[in-house]
């Protein structure tokens, strides 16, 4: 599978809710979040079981011969004796150190990975109304090639790819190269329950950025949109900042029709 996008979005969109302190600094102080893949109330995040139906003495051997060096046997009398030693003592069969090696992945990924969460689209109901406030709050258009230019941020990118639950996708028992490790990685990454196929996300990601906040230029946004039931004080609070920080920033507000599932947006002018 590969996650890796050709083309990224020209615009990507950000749902944010303005009464969140924190969401608020995305508008106050041009500042995006990253976010560790992990969430302790989100375990359909990189959850993804490895294939141990595929383990075999045969592939035992292979991964046991290659790792050998790791552990100062060099020669192929070593390395084949040791792997043949280990075939009859794999701790592969133990299902508590099969569970071990799979959180041991997943912190790994969650120390070292950060990724940004958006949507190629600006009228995603479940977006509007799970990340927005219940569309009293507000999203953000992004100048993809702009954000891009931040490359100590801004690594790989790609559209989320949603997997029947009752046929989760699984990633090896074992990898023998960097290049292997990598996209099981970015399968973890990039994998998610058709449960959340409404939220057509996109992400980017990358591995040891600086740290998690990114205060970014005015010129990487494109759009800033007011939700379609955003309270009257919330709109002249960030009207106010549009007018200030803003100005050649296109924005507008949606409309709502939820009955259609269809939306409306209509400019607001600054003068």
């Amino acid at each position: 599978m590969s996650t890796m996008s050709i083309q990224i979005p020209p615009v990507v969109y950000k749902y944010r809710d303005w009464s969140n302190p924190e969401h608020k600094r995305l508008l106050t102080n041009c500042e995006i979040n990253f976010a560790p893949p992990i969430d302790c109330q989100e375990q359909h995040e990189c959850n993804l079981s490895r294939d141990y139906d595929s383990v075999n003495e045969g592939l035992l051997y292979k991964y046991y011969y290659h790792t050998a060096p790791n552990y100062g046997y060099y020669s192929h009398e070593d390395r084949d004796n040791i792997a043949k030693m280990m075939v009859k003592n794999s701790p592969m069969n133990d299902i508590k150190h099969r569970e071990r090696t799979n959180e041991r992945f997943r912190a790994i990924i969650n120390r070292d990975l950060s990724i940004f969460c958006v949507s190629p689209y600006k009228d995603v109901m479940n977006l509007w109304e799970v990340f927005a406030d219940g569309h009293m709050g507000f999203c953000v258009g992004f100048d993809s090639a702009a954000l891009m230019k931040y490359s100590d941020y801004f690594g790989s990118g790609g559209n989320v790819v949603y997997y029947d639950t009752s046929n989760p996708p699984k990633i090896r028992p074992f990898t023998f190269s960097k290049e292997e490790l990598i996209e099981d990685m970015m399968k973890m990454i990039y994998s998610l329950p058709d449960i959340f196929v409404d939220e057509k996300e996109y992400r980017f990601s990358k591995l040891y950025i600086p740290n998690r906040q990114l205060s970014v230029d005015v010129s990487c946004f494109k759009e800033i949109i007011l939700g379609s039931s955003i309270s009257e004080k919330d709109k002249d609070e960030i009207t106010t900042i549009v007018k200030k920080q803003f100005p050649k920033v296109e924005f507008s507000q949606a409309k709502c029709d939820i009955a259609k599932e269809s939306f409306e947006f209509y400019g607001i002018s600054l003068t």
